[in-house]
This record gives C-alpha cells, sequence and structure tokens, in this order.
C-alpha cells in the first residue's frame, strides 16, 4: 500500500518484506531549480537534467534574472491525467494528511514555481508555463490562491492560479520562443564524455550517440521519442528501454551498432524497472518481479508475487524471454 510522505510501498516476496520509499533529486542552473519526486531509477532523473539546461537558456535568452522552480511529482504507478500548478513563493507544499507537518521551503526566497504532477516528464508542457510565468509574474502574485490537491497519491495544499486557467494556457498554439528553445541540442552526458554511448535530446527525440577511440565516426544508432529506463553495459554499451517492456541493445558489437527492438513479456504494474545483470560469454539477463494477477494466481504460475528472468544474447542478438517458464514447457 503506498501512502503519503514518507510514501511506503510493502514488498512482500516469499519471505522477505522490504519497505520502499520516495525520493527527490534536486538540480539547480544558476537561478532555476528543477525536483524531481519518484519511486526508483527511472530515467527521468537524467531527463530533469534536459528539463533544466532548456529551461536555463529560456531563462538567460528572456533575461530574467528571478529564482524559479519547476517541481516533477513522479506518478509512476501507472498513468494519470497529467495536473499543473502556477505560483509565486518559496516552493514549500502544506501536506494535508498530518498537520504537523511544518511546510519546507525548496527555494532560498520567493520565485516562480511551475509544479506538474504527471507520469511523463512533457518539456514542451514544462517549457510553455515556463515561458507564461516569465511573462506574467504580477499577474501570477496578484491572482494565485490556495489550492486543496488530493489525488494521485498526492494531499496537498499549494497556492496556484485558476487550473482550468493553466489548462488554457497549454491548449493554445505552441510559442515560437518554446519551438526554439526544443529544437536546441541537449547533451545528458558531461563535457569529458569522449567514448562509448551517450544520448542528446532534441526536437522530441532521444538520440542515441556511439563513440569510439579509433576514428571512427560518431554514430546516432537510435532515435526514440521515449525512454523508460538506461543501463550502462561494460565500458561502452548501453541496454536502452524505450517503453516498459521493450529494449534496444545500443553500442558497437563488430561492425553493428544496434540491436533489434525486443519485447519483454508480462510486465504490467511492474513499476521497479528492470534488474540487469551481466553474466559472461556476451550474455546478460533481464529480471524484474512485480504483484503476481488473480489469473497469475488461479492458474498456478505465481503466488502472490511473480518474478521473471530472461537472457539476451549480445553477440547474436538473441533474446529467450521468461527462462523458468521455458524450460518447464519443454
Amino acid at each position: 500500500m503506498r501512502k503519503i510522505l514518507p510514501i511506503i510501498l510493502l514488498v512482500f516476496n516469499v519471505m522477505i518484506c522490504q519497505a520502499h520509499q520516495d525520493f527527490y533529486v534536486t538540480k539547480t542552473y544558476n537561478n532555476l531549480t528543477v525536483r524531481i519526486k519518484t519511486g526508483y531509477e527511472y530515467e527521468e532523473i537524467n531527463k530533469l537534467k534536459i528539463l533544466g539546461e532548456l529551461g536555463q537558456r529560456m531563462l538567460e535568452k528572456a533575461n530574467y534574472k528571478g529564482k524559479v522552480l519547476i517541481d516533477f511529482n513522479h506518478y509512476y504507478t501507472g498513468t494519470c491525467e497529467p495536473d499543473f500548478f502556477i505560483s509565486y513563493d518559496n516552493g514549500s507544499i502544506k501536506y494535508t494528511w498530518d498537520n504537523s507537518l511544518r511546510p519546507e521551503p525548496v527555494l532560498s526566497s520567493a520565485g516562480l514555481v511551475i509544479r506538474i504532477v504527471s507520469s511523463k516528464l512533457d518539456y514542451k508542457k514544462a517549457l510553455e508555463l515556463l515561458n507564461y510565468a516569465i511573462e506574467n509574474k504580477d499577474y501570477i502574485k496578484k491572482n494565485q490562491d490556495k489550492i486543496k490537491y488530493e489525488q494521485n497519491y498526492c494531499q496537498w495544499s499549494v497556492n496556484s492560479i485558476d487550473t482550468v486557467e493553466i489548462k488554457k494556457i497549454l491548449n493554445s498554439n505552441q510559442s515560437k520562443f518554446v519551438s526554439e528553445t526544443l529544437k536546441q541540442k541537449v547533451y545528458v552526458a558531461d563535457s569529458t564524455w569522449n567514448f562509448g554511448t551517450s544520448y542528446f535530446y532534441q526536437d522530441n527525440s532521444f538520440n542515441f550517440l556511439v563513440r569510439a577511440y579509433n576514428g571512427v565516426p560518431d554514430t546516432v544508432a537510435l532515435s526514440v521519442k521515449d525512454i523508460y529506463q538506461v543501463v550502462q553495459i561494460g565500458s561502452g554499451s548501453k541496454i536502452v528501454f524505450d517503453t516498459d517492456s521493450s529494449f534496444y541493445y545500443v553500442g558497437w558489437y563488430g561492425d553493428r551498432v544496434i540491436s533489434q527492438r525486443h519485447i519483454v513479456e508480462n510486465t504490467k504494474n511492474n513499476y521497479q524497472g528492470f534488474s540487469v545483470k551481466e553474466i559472461g560469454d556476451d550474455m546478460l539477463t533481464i529480471y524484474f518481479s512485480r504483484f503476481a494477477t488473480k489469473e497469475e494466481e488461479e492458474k498456478g504460475i505465481a503466488d502472490f508475487y511473480y518474478s521473471q528472468t530472461s537472457i539476451y544474447d549480445i553477440k547474436n542478438d538473441k533474446w529467450i524471454s521468461d527462462i523458468r517458464r521455458n524450460l518447464i514447457e519443454k
């Protein structure tokens, strides 16, 4: 069961009981602070860096010197209708489930606050709201009010202008300023990266770049619209999950820089991501676990908890899904 601050998900696996708690990651780019609250090491954390870079470029071009917070509450146990809030304050949240908790400021002094509750980090929407806030700071300060928000695992009292008005802003035509910003290239790796694989974001695509020491030109091996999880393999390759049920192997292997797209079965309601391990001989295991479905329990496939291990053969680009059940069937 998942609760609010601390948010605890009790996961029972055979006789092991683990407590899970959400956590924050905060990054600062000059006068812009970006923050995410999430539950596991999703790629949304690295995507936050891209939002920070793009947002800071917008602030510099607009010559906006005041403090800004973009606060992303990651709804990771499925999908939800996104909600947005805009205010001018220190970014604190009053948690309505416990009046004894004192709101803690995120900013050292008042600034523009864009708060997002969503299962996906949408750069376009975040930057549209940032653009609006920059241009309408006085209006926001004058018209914000306390809003009680109790859904999507949140129990908050926060400042915001009318949320209906915010949705109208997002439904209007994209501003030229935001369009120009999204066309810019932002790398996830820092400037010291010189070998292996990394990716950059540009114009609504995540582009995986393969770089070698041997003078071979950089190769864009893969372009995808979204990323669920990225796992480093060795010094120069990555497993890239473009969804919660599919992946590519990206990196030089002979004259190949990208694998086929492989499908991972039975992943519905897997919220913890994947554990990827190297087992030698250019082979990987990919493991996940989740609560069993009623149908799986009735058929004797799993008792309360479902786990699955699959094997990927890098050399031959072969994928054997669900090893245990494949062995049982044979």
